[in-house]
């Protein structure tokens, strides 16, 4: 058989000018490689999608030290920005190396969605004066790792000496007593919430009325994926109340929202935040 399925009869006289054009139209080159068109199918190479890249965290912070300054047995307070400007969720852990005694951590782990930022607060409180030092870690989902160093320097309490001649105040014009007024704290400023796509998620957080006064509690939620069971309470002075904050979601991602806690004509808010992963 000869070439293109013909049987061989003989030698054919060709025109030389045409067999440029014969090679055209039967092969082609790709990748440095020559093709036959009359190949079977499977044969021709077909091209390879462009593989995507797997979403990833991308975890920075406003500083790479932060220095203290205080006097032995008081406190000093600092926080550090937290930011994660990738395009997955960066599930980070603190710790403290070093001297421990004398730095804290207002928390250890930590949830930060993509896009987004939170502050860490650092207490320093030495027992010692002199220098200390120590390191905060940063574990981003369990491997990669950034540190801020932590200086502090603690004095010695200064004595305040007594004036020999001190000067007598003048009597006080008495004050009107104020009137009893409620005042209401929030146990945390920020909830994150994660599951699968048709399930639900569930945080509660505390309400307490550390005022002299009985305060009328009004509660709503801002975001579709978000609600609470009861939207009104009575807290007296000095009482608590546990809040369930319920995370819903009707599609798949990422999901914001704001807990919105009303009374006595002040506002108090906390953010919410959720992601929902398609059902496997």
């Amino acid at each position: 058989m000869g070439a293109g399925g013909f049987n061989r009869t003989g030698y054919v006289k060709i025109d030389a000018n045409l067999i440029g054009q014969m090679i055209t139209a039967a092969y082609y080159v790709s990748d440095d490689k020559l093709y036959d068109y009359y190949a079977p199918y499977n044969e021709i190479p077909t091209p390879n999608p462009t593989p995507q890249p797997t979403p990833q965290p991308s975890v920075s912070t406003n500083s790479s030290y932060i220095n203290f300054s205080s006097e032995v047995e008081a406190s000093q307070r600092e926080q550090l920005t937290i930011y994660n400007s990738g395009d997955a969720v960066a599930n980070i852990s603190l710790n403290i190396e070093g001297n421990i005694h004398c730095f804290q951590l207002g928390s250890e782990n930590i949830i930060l969605y993509p896009n987004n930022h939170t502050a860490v607060e650092i207490i320093y409180s030495p027992q010692k004066e002199g220098d200390h030092n120590a390191t905060l870690v940063l574990t981003i989902n369990g491997r990669d790792i950034q540190r801020v160093s932590l200086t502090g320097r603690a004095k010695r309490k200064e004595k305040s000496q007594p004036n020999p001649f001190p000067t007598p105040e003048p009597n006080p014009e008495p004050r009107p007593t104020p009137a009893p007024e409620p005042r209401i704290s929030i146990s945390t400023n920020y909830l994150s919430f994660q599951t699968e796509l048709g399930n639900t998620s569930k945080q509660d957080l505390i309400l307490s009325n550390t005022g002299n006064a009985t305060a009328q509690v009004y509660l709503h939620t801002e975001g579709d994926s978000f609600r609470i069971e009861n939207q009104s309470y009575i807290l007296e002075a000095g009482s608590q109340q546990r809040i369930s904050i319920i995370y819903q979601p009707q599609n798949d991602g990422y999901h914001r929202g704001t807990l919105v806690v009303n009374y006595n004509n002040l506002t108090e808010s906390v953010n919410l935040q959720g992601y929902a992963e398609k059902k496997r």
